[in-house]
């Protein structure tokens, strides 16, 4: 026991951990609390004798404490406790006996399951982690963790929190069962926490809940209260019992009593009390809660005098079959005393609160589901006076404010069929508001708050002592809250478990000019509080101590390059969580009373927020000070003039308003400052508008204006029918349905104002009274496609007088007019070749009107439009020309027309057309869809094209003239097919997006050559599939997105020495473009530039300082590049910039290289040589997968992840990886071959930080070089056959070589790639290693021996304990070579021997287990008929090749030592005639030693 006591001390003060008091640990049978007096702050703690003499007899214990005393010197530590216990009675002693010697050890570790609750088959969990880790919930038979009888897995991860997880069970869970939950490391299953235990579903438990004083013989009960379902215990047969009611007058008298040295004398003694004997057991109730429980040791009779020499060794349950001890204290129910309470506070009473609140509820032994509490009764507390800072006691500062404290406690202690339970919890909570008027760091004690409850027999208080834990600088007034659940349980059956919840807080500034300062400002606000649990008089302390809050650090808000902040005083404030828990059991006895063994757990220590406080503007929120602006540049695409304004566009509600931010300057850029926050920015350059969205998302940037592609207002969407002025216009022919009457047409509402109707060209039916009952009407129009006019259509149309057909007269004959329609038999029918009914209708015009101010047009029966007079035509909308729906065959322009209107000729049937010379501009849309159109001739009065002009000519093979054109509209030439040559003049300026786009036809063009001409703009000829070569010219300084995508026989790109800007797909999927001269004046090359230009074998990349960035996609696909060079200055390598380089095979990178994006090198099937520079911070997911050629890369100590997918399907072999890395999912998934990691870091760092995520499985397979040594893989033994030799199904894994004290793990599995999986897993135990580093897991199973593959012992920070083997008969001396074959060392750690026996089966039989260590020992013997035979030759064999031979000894044993992998065992010998044999045995070795007989 001292042992023990010694070596936790060592190694708390090891942690620097204070010495104020802790669980002790031991083994899991037997338990100790031990009293403890805190130590002077700054002297290490005082050894008693006994502990001493073990540090003195272990040269381990010497080395240990004598580091730590040494670290301990001049330490202060706060005392916290303030704590004395003195003995009284043999009750309380009785109890610290009982607990004596338990094992509680406490790792200290923030991870933790709090919580585990059974629903069926679903395990709902409740736990702390921080990280990642498999979830294992095992069930075990009643009573026992040596049957595994179901189990379940997942994955979890949580980050210092909360966190739940269900896990589904699979197997059968008996009716009375253990609960054991691991949080296991994925990766080597090494365990993350202790063990969770539950015992409340075993039988014992159930049996306790249920059990009642009436249950039990009344002579052997002693009831501690008033109810008969609690609080009481049960004395066995082998105890005496005696209490006051029994006795007569004045007999039995204690005379005397000696708790210290166990000494009792009784005068009056009556026969029970003279009669014992040395060992029986006397528990004597002398009075009212007074009892006297000993051992006699010695006794001595004078007369009716009796002394008894008590026994020390008393357990508890040497006494009680049964003690079941249960009490709760609701915060209301605790009881402030003054005692202690800080002079600066007023305890002002108790108040009610609303919300209800949750609690931890002990109920046999385990934690029940969260339950309302009983009340949420607060103690209320004002603050107003002087404190003093505890570090510096002649410091003092102003406080007032006020404080609410919430606080409960639960205990719970059994006995029952010698085991035991202990547990303690408790719920605190606290919020205020508090000003301090300086620096300060004080303990602000409130009082203690205790329970009057006392149970009769033994006594039990419960008490709670909060103090307020304030430590700033600065003058503040804040509010702060702060809440802690805890819990603390011990058990026989399942040690000692910190089942405590992360704690939840906040501190925030109060607005307080008088104690305003721009001075760094640091608050932690918080509690310190000892929940405390005393049984009998002051013998028992069952108690921990939390020290947790929130704290808040500020500095000054400065600002960085590119930002400017307008506060003159602002803070920046980063607020976490923080928590500590000291655990206590305290207890007198015999010398250990000045020992101090420590144990304290961090809690958390997490951030959970910013928030800004601004002196200047009076304002404290959440996140970034607002008053914050960054620098943005502005600039205009495809200008650099000064002097154009830049608008920010505001809304607010249906208003909106443009606030001037300024006017570019002579490089096109305007600088401002802008705060964080979407911004519309604006500006216009004559009639286009250019906008773009500026993002401030904290730090300075850049935006370019693009040009709106507005809506054209000629080209609305057309309604279905249209009212204007009395005419009714049918624009679709999906309104006329059939309508059953008049009412149900949409214009009837409208009919009195409708005296003209015109179909639009299309409408090829008038329904069912569609214009019945419009008794107005005096005109219809109708196209000559109608074929069907329904009945009714123009019933009681009595006005109508005249229909304009646009068909012949023979066409509308052949119209099928339905019934009633007798409106139409006398109104006259113009016709295209006459009139029906003819009246005052001119025969050779069928329609006129006017198109111009001094325009005139009318349309001959022919269909020829004549246009007479002089001036510009007007606009028309589309396909709202008056002459529209007659399907214009023929064009005649007057002389002194202008401009041609837009749309004027909008789908006209026309093969030729003479546009005057005069003709200034042409309307948009003007000759748009003239599909019969062959020629077009521009005259040199035409300066102006507008956009669509001669779009979708399709006929149209050749365009002349236009040698004044100074513009050309947006796709004013687009869609014309057929059109083979275009030669543009020198005197154009500006030719619109798409202006020749998807002229397919086109195979040569000549762009204009003046200096006003200088950008190739957007689309301009894309997918001109059979242009070859094009000619930029010296006055270009841009090529527009998607100019030249899809020009598919584009071979060559000539000129382009004054081209500054490539934009986005500029030659996007340019198949058969070979070169292109980029120079080192090119400034931006855009997205997927090149993209698609499988052809490209070769490129410059420009070398400037400008261009720093090969932006996303710019070379996706062209995979032709074999070599590229990227030149210095370049920062970032964008999204799939070369990715599906098929063909190239190395790639240069420079030193000023930052950033490598998503897919960058993706596909670069060919990539063998890729050196990525140390300043590279960044490489993201996918950069290097499907590149099967790649061998071998090194990652710069600059990069601090690798992102998922990165090398997925890559020929990875070996990687170098530095020592901050983090690996995220799939990273390394299918690198088939990644069989070396070289890493920058330690074995533990690498498993501490790297994770074997989904599609990183690899990993396990790679051998890890680190600084320390290597971690070598491990594989799945795959040699199952054979049977197991065992009678009963006791099994027991054996363990040697482990560490003392440590906790492992153990794992036995049918698999080592999946063991914790349900079907696969054969047992799972968190199991301590002896004194003598060994571990020894007997377990129950109906598996076979033979399934059992995988048999590993795992601990953090230790290499996993390697299954051993049976002992070697004639095998080699340790130390001694074998012939053959390399014989690695296999290091200090592991080891060991886990064994599980397999009976021979055939000529194969195996000693299965797998561990994590390399290399791998193949052992086994040669045998004929049953008889072992000597010197044969035995050879493992690799692909043909023999990698470990060696000979068998005289029993025909043989061992050879060999890497993991599969091999072929070959074995020969002569047999007695002469003939040589040979056997071979297939076989895959796993890193473990393997028994191969054949």
């Amino acid at each position: 026991m001292k042992r023990i006591l010694a070596v936790f001390l060592t190694l708390a003060m090891a942690l620097n951990i204070a010495p104020m008091a802790a669980f002790a640990a031991a083994d899991s049978d037997a338990a100790s609390i031990v009293a403890v007096e805190e130590t002077d702050e700054t002297s290490s703690p005082q050894l008693d004798e006994e502990t001493a003499k073990a540090i003195a007899s272990d040269p381990f214990l010497q080395a240990a404490y004598a580091q730590t005393e040494q670290e301990q010197t001049g330490q202060a530590e706060v005392d916290t406790s303030n704590v004395s216990v003195n003995a009284t009675n043999t009750f309380g002693q009785l109890l610290v006996n009982g607990i004596e010697g338990q094992s509680t050890d406490a790792d200290g570790s923030t991870n933790r399951i709090t919580n585990v609750t059974m629903n069926g088959r679903t395990a709902n969990v409740q736990f702390v982690l921080d990280g990642t880790a498999d979830l294992m919930v095992a069930i075990y038979t009643d009573g026992t963790e040596e049957e595994l009888v179901a189990s379940g897995t997942t994955e979890v991860s949580g980050s210092a929190d909360n966190g739940a997880a269900q896990v589904s069970i699979v197997g059968d869970i008996p009716e009375t069962y253990t609960i054991k939950a691991f949080l296991l490391d994925k990766n080597d299953h090494s365990p993350l926490s202790s063990a969770y235990t539950d015992v409340s579903h075993t039988q014992v438990m159930v049996d306790l809940d249920k059990a009642t004083v009436d249950d039990f013989p009344e002579d052997r009960v002693i009831n501690l209260d008033d109810q008969d379902n609690t609080n009481f215990a049960v004395v066995n047969k082998e105890t005496t019992l005696l209490t006051y009611e029994d006795n007569t007058e004045g007999e039995n008298q204690l005379l005397s009593e000696d708790d210290t040295s166990l000494v009792y004398t009784f005068g009056n003694a009556g026969a029970e009390i003279r009669n014992l004997q040395p060992g029986d057991i006397l528990t004597y109730e002398y009075a009212p809660g007074e009892l006297l429980i000993a051992r006699v040791q010695d006794i001595t009779v004078n007369g009716d005098i009796v002394t008894i020499q008590g026994d020390d060794t008393l357990e508890p349950t040497d006494v009680f079959d049964i003690l079941k001890i249960e009490e709760f204290a609701d915060s209301g129910e605790l009881v402030h005393s003054d005692e202690g309470m800080d002079p600066a506070v007023t305890y002002l009473g108790m108040s009610t609160g609303v919300d209800a609140e949750n609690k931890f509820e002990i109920k046999d032994g385990a934690i029940s589901d969260n339950v309302p509490i009983v009340d949420n009764v607060t103690h209320e507390f004002a603050l107003n006076g002087t404190l003093k800072d505890i570090k510096d006691g002649m410091l003092s500062v102003t406080v007032n404010g006020e404080a609410s404290l919430f606080a409960n406690i639960d205990f719970a202690y059994y006995i029952a069929w010698n085991k035991q339970w202990i547990a303690l919890s408790s719920q605190v909570s606290i919020s205020g508001k508090i000003s301090v008027g300086g620096a300060i760091s004080a303990k602000v004690p409130l009082g203690p708050l205790h329970t009057p409850k006392m149970l009769k027999k033994i006594g039990i208080e419960a008490e709670i002592t909060p103090n307020i834990v304030l430590e700033l600088s600065g003058q503040i007034t804040f509010k702060f809250s702060y809440e802690q659940r805890m819990l603390l349980g011990y058990s026989t059956m399942g040690g000692f478990q910190n089942l405590s919840e992360p704690a939840k807080g906040k501190v925030e500034p109060v607005m307080d000019d008088d104690k305003s300062t721009s001075k760094t400002i640091s608050i932690f606000a918080g509690l310190e509080i000892g929940p405390k649990v005393q049984l009998g008089d002051e013998l028992l302390w069952v108690e921990f101590k939390l020290k947790g809050g929130v704290k808040a650090s500020a500095e000054p808000l400065g600002t960085g390059e590119g930002v400017r902040h307008e506060c003159a005083q602002c803070l920046d404030f980063t607020e976490k969580l923080t928590g500590k828990l000291t655990i206590k059991l305290i207890l007198l006895k015999k010398n250990l009373v000045n020992v101090g063994v420590p144990e304290e757990i961090n809690l958390l220590d997490i951030p959970i927020g910013n928030w800004y406080w601004s002196l200047t503007f009076g304002e404290v929120g959440e996140g970034t000070c607002p008053h914050l602006t960054y620098h943005v540049q502005i600039s205009v695409k495809n200008h650099r003039e000064s002097g154009i304004t830049i608008y920010e566009k505001l809304t607010s509600g249906t208003q909106m308003k443009f606030v001037e931010l300024g006017k570019t300057d002579e490089n096109g850029t305007l600088q401002v400052y802008l705060p964080t926050g979407n911004h519309d920015l604006t500006a216009s350059i004559g009639k286009q508008n250019y906008s773009g969205m500026a993002m401030i998302t904290g730090s300075p940037t850049e935006i370019e204006l693009s040009q709106e592609r507005t809506e054209q207002p000629d080209k609305p969407e057309t309604p279905d029918y249209v009212i204007e002025n009395g005419r009714l216009t049918i624009n679709n022919e999906k309104i006329m349905l059939d309508y059953e009457s008049a009412e149900d047409t949409p214009w009837y509402g409208s009919r009195d104002e409708i005296t003209y109707i015109l179909t639009q060209y299309g409408v090829k039916k008038i329904s069912s009274y569609a214009f019945a009952e419009c008794d107005k009407v005096t005109e219809v129009r109708i196209g000559d496609v109608v074929t069907e006019i329904g009945n009714s259509a123009f019933a009681g149309c009595v006005t109508l007088k005249r229909i304009h057909f646009l068909g012949t007269k023979a066409e509308w004959n052949a119209i099928h007019i339905g019934e009633n329609n007798d409106a139409l038999k006398d109104v006259e029918i113009i016709c295209t070749d006459g009139t029906i009914n003819a009246s005052s209708v001119d025969g050779e015009m069928i329609a006129s009107g006017k198109c111009g101010d001094d325009l005139f047009w009318y349309v001959t029966k022919e269909r020829k439009l004549i246009i007479v007079g002089k001036g510009d035509m007007y606009d028309y909308a589309y396909m709202d020309a008056p002459w529209y729906s007659v399907k214009i065959r023929a064009i005649q322009l007057s002389e002194r027309i202008t401009r041609i209107g837009s749309f004027a000729f909008l789908d006209a049937l026309i093969d030729e057309v003479n546009i005057p010379d005069g003709v200034k501009e042409i309307g948009s849309g003007a000759f748009e869809n003239c599909r019969d159109l062959e020629a077009i001739f521009v005259p040199p009065s035409v300066t102006r094209i507008e956009e669509d002009a001669f779009s979708g000519c399709q006929k149209v093979s050749s365009i002349k003239g236009m040698q004044g054109v100074k513009e050309i509209g947006r796709e004013a030439f687009s869609y014309c097919g057929k059109l083979t040559e275009i030669r543009l003049s020198d005197s154009i300026s500006e030719i619109g997006s798409e202006a020749f786009g998807y002229c397919k036809g086109l195979t040569e063009v000549r762009l204009p050559q003046n200096e006003e001409y200088t950008v190739v703009s957007g689309k301009l000829f894309s997918e001109c599939k059979e242009l070859k070569t094009i000619d930029i010219p010296d006055n270009v300084k841009s090529i527009g997105e998607n100019a030249f995508e899809r020009c598919t026989e584009l071979t060559s790109v000539t000129g382009m020495k004054s081209v500054e800007r490539i934009e986005g797909h500029a030659f996007w999927s340019c198949k058969n473009l070979t070169d292109v001269p980029l120079t080192n004046q090119i400034e931006e090359i855009g997205v997927g530039a090149f993209a698609g230009c499988s052809q490209l074998a070769q490129i410059n990349i420009p070398r400037n300082d400008k261009y720093t960035k090969i932006e996303n996609e710019t070379f996706w696909g062209c995979q032709s590049l074999i070599n590229v060079e990227i030149p210095d200055g370049m920062v970032n390598i964008g999204d799939r910039a070369f990715m599906g380089c098929k063909k190239m095979i190395q790639i240069l990178l420079p030193e000023t290289l930052k950033s490598i994006e998503s897919f960058a090198f993706s596909e670069c099937e060919n990539l063998d040589t890729c050196e990525i520079p140390n300043g590279v911070t960044r490489i993201g997911g996918s950069a290097f997968s499907e590149c099967k050629n790649l061998g071998q890369i090194i990652i710069p100590e600059s990069v601090r992840s690798l992102e998922t997918r990165i090398f997925r399907n890559s020929g990875l072999s070996r990687i170098t990886l530095p020592k901050e890395i983090s690996i995220a999912p799939a990273s390394f998934e299918n690198c088939e071959n990644l069989t070396t990691v070289v890493y920058a870091g330690t074995q533990k760092e690498w498993k501490n930080r790297i994770v074997y995520t989904y599609g990183n499985e690899i990993l396990h397979s790679a051998t890890i070089h680190c600084t320390d040594g290597d971690i070598v893989p491990n594989t799945e033994n795959s040699i199952t056959t054979g049977t197991a030799s065992t009678s009963d199904s006791k099994f027991q894994a054996a363990f040697a070589d482990a560490k003392a004290g440590k906790e492992y793990v153990v794992l036995v599995s049918r698999s080592g790639s999946d063991p914790l999986n349900a079907d696969n897993l054969i047992y799972i135990n968190q199991i301590t290693a002896d004194a003598d580093g060994e571990l020894a897991v007997p377990f129950i199973t109906a598996a076979d021996a033979v399934e059992m593959t995988y048999v590993v012992a795992c601990a953090q920070g230790d290499a996993p304990v390697d299954p051993g083997q049976p002992d070697q008969p004639g095998g080699d001396k340790p130390g001694e070579d074998k012939p053959g074959g390399d014989q690695p060392s296999s290091g200090d750690d592991g080891g060991g021997a886990a064994i599980i026996l397999i009976g021979g089966v055939a000529a194969v039989a195996a000693v299965a287990g797998v561990a994590l260590l390399m290399p791998v020992k193949v052992e086994g013997t040669v045998k004929l008929a049953d008889q072992p035979v000597a010197n044969a030759t035995v050879q493992v064999l690799k692909n043909g090749n023999v990698a470990a031979q060696t000979v068998t000894d005289a029993n025909g044993h043989f061992t050879v030592k060999v890497k993991r992998g599969g091999y072929t065992l070959r074995v020969q010998w002569t047999d007695a005639s002469g003939q040589p044999v040979t056997r071979t045995v297939d076989f895959k070795a796993p890193n473990a030693n393997l028994n191969v007989a054949a």
